[in-house]
């Protein structure tokens, strides 16, 4: 039996006001009606009600309260005591409601502060997918001048073989610098053998003494 308010739940997107809800019943049910505007603000959790009721002792309600006063069983459903944060809210759909626009505004701002804090010597990395990589690099660019970009470095992951195309198995970290003629950076060092000297380009050895 189709039951469309658990196959579709959201209805609206979180980056306007709601205009319309699922309707419920006066047990919490959902009715199958999606009516308008929004849902008045109450605490109500919908349980679907199970198909058969076996005989026996009714289970009291649980109230998670850890001893610490947190909650009691007379305010656990009282609307009055759930805190709404509507400007919140609305301060959320204004930030975010551009997609990924806001998202590298909102990387933007935070580059330039953590560029006018750094050292001259200081770094920035940001690890991002495949997806975005180009769009961030070109706001670090921006941020801290295509000069000091010191390297793009491909990180390999793990990633299970999807039914569309080539499922990706990196991501990337962009290194870009404050100043990269004085920047401050440790060589990474491997130990390697001769096995590995596949092209024959060693030419000095350490003894085990120095």
């Amino acid at each position: 039996m189709s039951n469309p308010f658990f196959e579709h739940p959201i209805l609206n997107s979180p980056y306007e006001r709601p205009p319309r809800h699922w309707e419920l019943d006066d047990q919490g049910q959902p009715t199958q009606r999606v009516v308008e505007p929004r849902r008045r603000a109450e605490f109500i959790t919908p349980i679907p009600k199970p198909r058969k009721r076996k005989r026996g002792v009714a289970q009291e309600q649980i109230v998670f309260d850890e001893g610490k006063g947190l909650s009691t069983k007379e305010q656990q459903y009282e609307a009055e005591h759930i805190t709404r944060e509507p400007e919140q809210v609305k301060a959320f759909r204004d930030t975010w409601r551009d997609g990924i626009h806001s998202y590298l505004t909102c990387l933007r701002d935070r580059l330039t502060v953590a560029r006018d804090l750094l050292t001259d010597s200081g770094s920035v990395f940001v690890q991002i997918g495949d997806e975005n990589v180009h769009r961030v690099r070109a706001v670090m660019d921006e941020v801290f001048g295509p000069d000091n970009l010191c390297a793009q470095i491909t990180v390999v992951k793990t990633a299970g073989q999807t039914a569309e195309l080539i499922a990706g198995t990196a991501d990337y970290v962009l290194w870009f610098s404050k100043k990269r003629e004085t920047t401050k950076v440790r060589n990474p060092l491997l130990a390697k053998g001769f096995e590995a000297d596949k092209s024959g380009v060693y030419r000095w050895v350490r003894q085990a003494d120095g």
